[in-house]
């Protein structure tokens, strides 16, 4: 079905051109007339249709642009109708349509090579100038040799060739811009389009040559070449634009698809971080609940020897912590919620230190929001329990929270045993381990701050705190409207 409805399409620009072939009478008449403005309507009519229906928008102007060209070509059809009932002198109308047709289509391709050029590489943008003027350098050839014939021949008019020398360079101009159009992207489904115009322009251009051969020497020959190529050039336009629309090809340029490729490299991005997030926190959270049950367990055996009140509440109170972070990750939806980036106000130090005693706060601005996500309380819950769990006795900590352009920057400050050299570097250089199945290392609290920290566009960085301790600094964009 597809092979009829083709060959049938096909065969519509010769069968249009078939009638030419009669008594040379026939050329001079009415045929061609009302055949171009015809073809000229329906390629027009077909255009504006195919705008209407097109959802993108480069697609829409392309149809547009064409449309309107057919419109004047329409005018200047009309016009040569005109002519045949009125010896009205209407030949300069005849030549501005003419001229002014081919303008939205010369704007069509300049915009197209502007817009699309920049997204070439650079070192290929040479070959595709050099390719496009070999490839074209036929239709200039052509060109300069009719100007060369007609400035040689005898008798003819300076002012003859004077008239139709703009169309001939105009024509070779587009020519020349089709070619390189295609050579642009020959890769791209959008080349149909740009080879449906080099086809129905090929014969147009080869139309006018004929055209301007019949101005200045005459000849039933040059006359019947001229309008049989031109009548062939439009139909065939008509019908491989029609072709290419029904067969669904994509328009899609260059800049398209250097957008589409932008907004998909950033939604992978974005995916990126959020598996990342999500990894991270899987991991928090398996550190958090199993430093939890130790803390549990460690209550439990050492109230079987000495029941203590205290350390029923110490446990009663891991229990509830382990109950909220259940509580708040009860769905997927609330997962992803938890890992968003929002603003987060200042003050959620101040809930994570409620957990612990001997923690001290100064905030110097309640209302700073620092740009983070849910993670932030478990970064901020495990640097502060680390303190207590590894600084040895009678520990306390002070967190200090100021500003530095437009970061929020939070130190945790604790008098504790301190930190190694080497365990610093580990911690500053390594990279925290996501795969579920490998060994947690002693450190993986930190390492997933850090990890957590970097990846919200912040910093975290370990200092020795004089004459003992640690000073865990949080440097957190703060959050800015857009």
């Amino acid at each position: 079905m597809k092979r009829i409805y083709a060959a049938v399409l096909l065969s519509i620009p010769f069968i249009v051109v078939l009638p030419m072939i009669y008594p040379e009478s026939i050329i001079y008449r009415d045929y061609y007339r009302y055949m171009k403005t015809i073809t000229l309507l329906a390629n027009m009519l077909i255009c504006m249709f195919f705008a209407a229906r097109s959802k993108e928008r480069d697609e829409r102007i392309f149809f547009i642009l064409i449309g309107v060209s057919m419109l004047f070509f329409f005018v200047d059809g009309i016009f040569d109708i005109i002519s045949i009932y009125s010896s009205y002198p209407i030949d300069i109308y005849d030549a501005i349509s003419d001229f002014v047709g081919i303008l939205p289509i010369l704007f069509l391709l300049f915009y197209r090579i502007i817009v699309d050029f920049k997204h070439i590489k650079k070192e290929n943008r040479t070959t595709l100038l050099f390719g496009s003027i070999v490839s074209s350098s036929g239709f200039i050839l052509l060109g300069v040799v009719v100007l060369r014939v007609a400035l040689s021949t005898p008798g003819i008019s300076i002012n003859d060739i004077l008239l139709y020398l703009p169309f001939l360079i105009v024509n070779i101009l587009m020519m020349v811009l089709l070619v390189t159009l295609y050579i642009l992207y020959v890769e791209v489904n959008f080349r149909y389009y740009i080879l449906a115009l080099l086809s129905g322009y090929f014969f147009l251009f080869v139309g006018d040559v004929f055209e301007f051969m019949y101005a200045l020497y005459k000849g039933i020959g040059n006359r019947i070449a001229s309008r049989s190529v031109t009548l062939f050039a439009f139909a065939l336009l008509f019908v491989i634009l029609v072709w290419i629309r029904s067969s669904n090809i994509s328009i899609s340029t260059l800049s398209q698809i250097e957008e589409e490729r932008t907004k998909y490299k950033k939604l992978y991005l974005e995916l990126d971080d959020k598996l990342r997030d999500l990894l991270v926190l899987t991991q928090f959270l398996r550190h958090d609940f199993g430093n939890d049950i130790v803390v549990i367990s460690n209550a439990l055996e050492i109230y079987k020897e000495k029941p203590s009140k205290d350390l029923m509440m110490m446990a009663e109170k891991r229990l509830k912590l382990m109950e909220e972070r259940i509580s708040n990750l009860r769905t997927k939806e609330e997962i992803y919620s938890s890992l968003k980036t929002v603003a987060i106000p200042i003050t959620f130090i101040e809930d994570i230190a409620k957990l612990f005693k001997n923690v001290s706060i100064r905030i110097k601005n309640r209302k700073l929001q620092v740009r983070g996500n849910q993670l932030l309380n478990s970064v901020l819950f495990n640097i502060i329990d680390n303190s207590f769990k590894h600084g040895g006795k009678n520990v306390d900590v002070k967190i200090d929270v100021d500003t530095r352009d437009r970061f929020v920057i939070i130190k945790i400050i604790d008098n504790g045993t301190g930190m190694t050299d080497q365990q610093k570097t580990i911690i500053r250089n390594r990279v925290a381990t996501l795969d579920e199945n490998l060994e947690i290392p002693d450190s993986v609290g930190l390492m997933l701050a850090k990890t957590t920290i970097n990846g919200l566009g912040g910093e975290l960085i370990i200092e020795d705190n004089k004459p003992r301790g640690t000073i865990i600094i949080l440097e957190l964009p703060i959050f800015e409207e857009k």
